[in-house]
């Protein structure tokens, strides 16, 4: 009993998580790659990932193993049928003097049905808790899956949004840049401050390059 309520609450604490995980999706109302939810990217990702399709298939398997053990304890029916076309030929010399053709039908039904087989009834009990097994190894494969789908998903918002910051800044800078040069024109700023402006738009400028490739590697993944 002990090892039966901790698989119970095992397994709840494991659709508990997983359907924690499913709210969040829900909830999630960020673009990636043109307007897709974090809940759309994960139902791809269950369609295709094969750690999915495996788990998915042990579940089918252990079903029609259920099925099969089940099978054996319900009734069994045989039906049988004989069909005969007959003839008898009597002897000249025999007092019936006429021949008779006739055909012949025969039908049966057996039905039997297995009052007990503790065989058959442990197997089959044997077989519902394969089921419960694959069926929460399933709802873990699903949750893994949907964390690492999340963990790429919010990976990608990070790089997105460094993007857009590393714009900004860029834009900014120069516009400082700009403002600067106007300044060494009429003799207001010192040369190293022109070149310290420009050095800067020139490290923003490659910071951006670094932010896209990043972003570019996080879609990808």
């Amino acid at each position: 009993r002990n090892a039966f309520a901790r698989s119970l609450i095992e397994d709840w604490f494991t659709m508990s998580r997983l359907l924690i995980l499913f709210s969040f999706c829900l909830l999630t109302v960020n673009s990636w790659a043109g307007a897709q939810s974090l809940f759309d990217i994960y139902l791809q990702a269950l369609e295709k990932d094969p750690r999915v399709q495996i788990a998915e298939y042990k579940v089918d398997v252990a079903k029609a193993q259920f099925d099969q053990s089940t099978g054996q304890l319900l009734p069994q029916v045989n039906m049988y049928a004989n069909f005969s076309d007959n003839e008898v030929d009597y002897d000249e010399n025999s007092a019936f003097q006429l021949d008779q053709e006739y055909k012949g039908e025969k039908y049966s039904f057996v039905l039997r049905q297995t009052l007990f087989n503790w065989q058959a009834l442990s197997n089959k009990a044997k077989m519902a808790e394969l089921i419960s097994q694959r069926e929460s190894e399933q709802l873990d494969v699903m949750g893994i899956l949907l964390v690492d789908v999340a963990q790429r998903y919010f990976d990608v918002l990070a790089a997105q949004n460094n993007l857009n910051l590393i714009h900004d800044e860029k834009e900014f800078v120069e516009e400082q840049v700009a403002q600067v040069e106007k300044m060494y024109e009429r003799k207001l700023v010192r040369i190293t401050d022109l070149l310290e402006t420009q050095a800067r738009a020139d490290t923003v400028r490659s910071d951006e390059i670094d932010a896209e490739n990043v972003l570019s590697i996080s879609r990808e993944a």
